[in-house]
């Protein structure tokens, strides 16, 4: 050890010779003529050849996980210090959860930062759990460091140790038991009776205390100062600096102090981060009040976040404040090349500063700055080091005035050297990436391949406060009922009980109407690297690629279920072949999983009916496996009209030439698909889309809150059948009309062009048991579609939500309405008559008579699911007496026969 930091030393002594060289070549008018803080050193034919041997590339060690607990916030300053010590050596990401509660986007200093950084978005539990098993169970790594004992970074980072075999480093910067509601850890026959509710959020307090008796239960620990070493043990990592980044012989302080508008006679206090009231602002400013001389000036920079804080600062009279916003990681030099020093008079009784060294320690002494403190026990050894100057409050004003006649003074340059000389020996990153490897030795050593056994209950206090928050009670499967055919159903989708799409609503009524037995509903299967990345690509909990993500999760351990309903999706990988998350690795076993489930449930192939909403690619080989005693074929949508490639489209073709002929019974939504495939098929029902009625009294979404009134509301599908330009054209024409567009998958480019009007307003994907309460209160709904082959092969079911909240209806020249509905719309040709008729509907508000109520009756899902039933009687009128092969065209496929 004693050698690793002897050479450490002697490298920091060849980094501060080449920059005394450069200083000394440079010219005195580069300086003057610069119109940048930061002055980029001349290099010479020398300085290029130690360049290129310092960042010559090296073979990386392997891949590292640096895993935070909020990617949204200043938990994230440890983070990036640990990524960026590791990056040398490492191929590093940064990775972890961003929680809506904390803005749901990334910390401004790490965006544009160039970091590798991936996100799981989320609102609670429902949504972190299965998007981190999803992520753990995709990405392998040779290193996982947990950033702080919070559960979301100790349960992300134990997942992904327990499926990549790795070392698991744990990091403390602070005692995480200072930000709870009680200072006492939790006990985990306690932890265990309230996990449910702790683990919702798993950032909050209860989680805190308990996650404190987890502090030793990884490969190895690593902490940030003296007093949590004491408290914990491991290996000390400063809050390291890079020493080039911050040298204060490449920026110019007299342009930097310029730039604050600071005089040369002021003494500049800097007080960079989130002002706390733990962290001394009061003093320092109740000093300057009391010494009540302006050429003292407190700059405080960073977002205010407590209500009365500024007005409190402010009625310090006296003393001269500047407030600047928060400013980014690049920006920082620019404030520390302008201070004088950086004062840190901490409350010595907050139970937070007993465990916390601030990173303005760091950021001070790297430009050779005095910081004057309070006594508390993580400065303890910079104190004795010489670093910093420790002094009780009441001698700040002497102090200050002390460093104000020092910097006058000869010796005040030698000062500066002096501390810098003491940041690269203590905070800089040579001498932490050595202490940070002897961590990682330690944690490969003790690696033992699994994790602890209270890593692992930690693990499953969060799966079984995921099944309890998602579910009730646990639900009893209904028997198969005698006299009752089941439906076992395909839908060509990964959103089943989303959207409240046509395949969901004739699911539902069947099973309402008594028509049918019991139901079991599969989605598409998806490959677990996908599901993977949907996690990833969403942008917000409720994003289309999220949800859908997390339902295929929830159906794969049956929390989607009800008695008599039961969603599943096979969930498979080739690679991850160990996940806990797949039922195959190949789609070569998707039939007989079919099967399996079947089995598992009950249902008898003899007296079940498949439903198939093409395009199902593997249905062939599904029935060719079981053999349902009847077929029927749904077409919802021609999805030949979607823009495909060449590929792309002949499969689809295919699916429908394969699955068409199979149907004893083909039913569509619109008269054109009966058209387009009635070559595929003899004979094809007409069964429009339907609609339930809304309750009354719905409250209004808070996303709708403050959007001014009137509303012309959309919600629906964006991808492929929006008119943009439309859309834009008369959002300009009427100015006084907020148009609100509830839906996902658009084209980016079009959200941000039509984003910019003030009237737009993009409220994401609403799923459908919000549907109406979004819809009861629009003002006026519309449907700005194109007119193309696939929305003219289209019913949309939009418009009949839209009249069963007795909405006007404003729409372009779509086509495949209910002919009992056209009277109260009103048809667009263009963007103009859009405008004017949306108008015209906030003047004309829809009338609630006996027959529009007659209308209502006849598009109801009820009305609709007494027709299917109709078919279906017709077609096997055996259906509602008892189990039976059904329909002869099933019985010559069984044969082999053509029908």
């Amino acid at each position: 050890m004693t050698n690793d930091i002897e050479k450490a030393r002697i490298n920091m002594l060849r980094h501060n010779l080449q920059r005394l060289t450069k200083m000394l070549t440079r010219k005195a008018e580069a300086l003057e003529q610069s119109e940048q803080v930061f002055v980029p050193p001349p290099k010479s034919e020398k300085d290029e050849t130690v360049v290129q041997t310092e960042v010559a590339p090296t073979q990386k060690k392997g891949r590292a996980a640096v895993v935070c607990w909020d990617l949204g916030h200043n938990p994230v300053g440890r983070a990036m210090v640990i990524y960026d010590l590791l990056a040398k050596d490492w191929d590093v990401e940064l990775i972890g959860p961003l929680w809506s509660q904390f803005g749901g986007k990334i910390w401004g200093p790490i965006a544009q930062s160039g970091r590798r950084v991936r996100t799981l978005v989320c609102d609670d539990l429902t949504d972190f759990y299965p998007a981190a098993i999803a992520f753990a169970e995709t990405n392998a790594y040779d290193l996982v460091v947990a950033c702080k004992p919070r559960a979301p970074s100790l349960a992300l980072a134990a997942l992904i140790k327990k499926n990549s075999n790795c070392p698991m480093i744990m990091d403390i910067d602070d005692l995480e038991l200072s930000f709870a509601d009680e200072e006492t850890p939790i006990a985990e026959k306690d932890f265990a009776s309230v996990r449910t509710e702790a683990l919702r959020l798993p950032y909050q307090s209860t989680a805190i205390r308990y996650c404190e008796g987890l502090t030793g239960e990884a490969d190895s620990l690593i902490v940030s100062n003296i007093a949590l070493r004491e408290r914990y043990g491991g290996h000390m990592i400063r809050h390291a600096r890079d020493e080039r980044t911050f040298d204060p012989s490449f920026y110019d302080r007299n342009l930097a102090r310029k730039k604050l508008d600071l005089k040369p006679s002021e003494f500049a206090l800097m007080f960079v981060g989130t002002p706390r009231p733990h962290k001394g602002i009061y003093t320092v400013a109740a000093a300057l009040d009391e010494m009540n001389d302006k050429r003292f000036v407190l700059n405080i920079v960073g977002d205010i976040n407590y209500p009365d804080m500024r007005k409190k600062l402010e009625g310090y009279s006296n003393a001269r404040i500047n407030f600047f916003p928060d400013c980014s990681f690049a920006d920082l030099p620019l404030y520390l090349m302008a201070a004088d020093a950086v004062p840190l008079m901490q409350d010595w009784e907050s139970l937070i500063t007993q465990y916390q060294i601030p990173a303005k320690i760091s950021d001070a002494t790297a430009f050779g700055l005095p910081v004057i403190a309070t006594e508390v026990p993580p400065l303890y050894d910079l104190e004795q080091q010489n670093l910093i100057t420790v002094i009780h409050p009441d001698y700040l004003p002497e102090t200050l005035n002390e460093l104000y006649q020092a910097r006058k003074s000869k010796s005040y340059g030698a000062e500066k050297q002096r501390i810098r000389a003491g940041f690269e020996d203590e905070f800089g990153m040579g001498i932490n990436r050595i202490r940070l490897d002897n961590a990682i030795a330690r944690a490969i050593r003790n690696n033992q391949g699994s994790l602890s056994p209270k890593l692992e209950k930690l693990l499953d206090h969060f799966h079984q406060a995921y099944l309890n928050l998602n579910r009730d009670k646990p639900v009893k499967a209904a028997a198969p009922k005698a006299g009752k055919t089941d439906i076992v159903m395909f839908w060509k989708q990964n959103d089943s009980g989303l959207y409240g799409r046509r395949s969901d609503m004739i699911m539902k009524h069947l099973l309402a109407s008594n028509k049918v037995g019991r139901i079991l509903q599969f989605d598409a299967p998806i490959n677990l690297q996908e599901l993977s990345k949907l996690i990833e690509k969403s942008d917000g909990p409720l994003a289309p690629t999220g949800l859908t993500a997390r339902n295929a999760v929830k159906n794969k351990l049956g929390l989607n279920d009800r008695s008599r309903h039961f969603l599943r999706t096979f969930i498979w990988s080739d690679i991850f072949r160990k996940s806990s998350l797949i039922d195959g690795t190949s789609m070569d076993v998707y039939p007989a999983y079919i099967q399996d489930q079947m089995e598992a449930l009950g249902f008898n192939p003899d007296n079940t009916i498949a439903w198939v909403c093409p395009v199902v690619h593997d249905f062939p080989q599904v029935q060719k496996r079981i053999n349902f005693s009847g077929i029927v074929c749904d077409i919802i949508d021609d999805q030949r009209a979607f823009d495909l490639t060449q590929s792309e489209r002949r499969r689809v073709e295919k699916n429908y030439e394969d699955i068409l002929p199979l149907a004893d019974l083909v039913m569509t939504n619109c008269q054109p698909n009966v058209e387009a495939f009635s070559p595929l098929t003899e004979e094809i029902h007409f069964v429009p889309n339907g609609t339930e009625i809304p309750p009354e009294g719905l409250p209004m979404p808070s996303a709708l809150e403050n959007i001014a009134r009137p509303i012309a509301g959309y919600v629906g599908n964006l991808q492929d059948r929006i008119d943009w330009d439309l859309l834009e054209e008369a959002a300009e024409h009427v100015p006084d009309v907020s148009f609100v567009i509830a839906g996902g998958g658009a084209n980016p480019e079009n959200i941000e062009r039509l984003d910019k009007l003030p009237n737009v307003h993009f409220i994401g994907v609403v799923p459908y048991e919000k549907v109406q309460a979004y819809i009861a209160h629009f003002d006026v709904c519309i449907v700005p579609h194109k007119g193309t082959d696939l929305t003219r092969r289209m019913n949309p079911l939009k418009v009949y939500n839209y009249f069963s909240a007795a909405k006007p209806i404003v729409t372009t020249e779509v086509e495949n309405i209910d002919g009992n509905m056209i009277p109260y719309i009103r048809f667009a040709k263009n963007a103009g008559e859009l405008a004017v008729f949306i108008k015209e509907s906030l003047e004309h508000p829809i009338v609630v008579n006996d027959q529009y109520k007659s209308i209502l009756s006849e598009i109801s899902w009820e009305s609709r699911i007494a027709h299917i039933a109709s078919i279906l009687d017709e077609k096997w009128p055996t259906i509602k007496e008892k189990p039976k092969k059904m329909g002869a065209k099933t019985a010559d496929k069984k044969a082999g026969k053509k029908a």
